[in-house]
């Protein structure tokens, strides 16, 4: 639900930001368009009319716009990096975060392989050290033949922990 929520709050967030800038738009295009037809001099754009020394024109809208284009499209440049930096950060810290968690799992598979054949040597040493006993101390020697018990715990020893046996 949280998620969710963070998701219709951007996406508000950008919708209010973007209809605002389109009707500030829209409303400079009415405003030039009227100041041209029906002449309005407060706005800069009808007939241009000369300083003299009697005469200092006021400032006017278009000599406001002027003045104010630069500052926002700044301000509109400054807030585009700032989200392009902050996505791509996102981004950086989501593959980050994959990348550990996988490495995390690797680590754990490792580990539990390594547990397994610690068990599995443990088991062959316990069944290897009964058998001895069974053929020592019970007097089983004579039913199985003592090379069987060599061969079998040299065998033990030839293998290694991980599977693979030594030269």
């Amino acid at each position: 639900m949280k998620s969710w929520w963070k998701k219709t709050k951007k996406h508000t967030i950008s919708s209010i930001v973007i209809s605002i800038v389109i009707i500030t738009v829209v409303t400079l295009i009415v405003v030039i368009i009227l100041g041209y037809h029906f002449d309005w001099d407060w706005t800069g754009l009808g007939p241009y009319t000369p300083p003299n020394s009697n005469y200092q024109r006021g400032k006017t809208l278009w000599d406001w716009l002027q003045l104010l284009v630069i500052p926002a499209v700044l301000a509109i440049a400054g807030y585009v990096f700032t989200l392009m930096t902050s996505k791509n950060e996102r981004r950086a810290t989501e593959q980050r975060s994959k990348d550990e968690q996988k490495a995390a799992e690797q680590r754990s598979q490792t580990e539990r392989d390594i547990a397994l054949d610690n068990q599995q040597e443990n088991q062959l040493q316990d069944y290897l050290d009964r058998m001895s006993e069974l053929l020592l101390e019970k007097n089983l020697r004579k039913s199985m033949p003592t090379e069987q018990l060599d061969k079998a715990k040299s065998l033990k020893e030839a293998i290694m922990p991980d599977g693979t046996k030594h030269p």
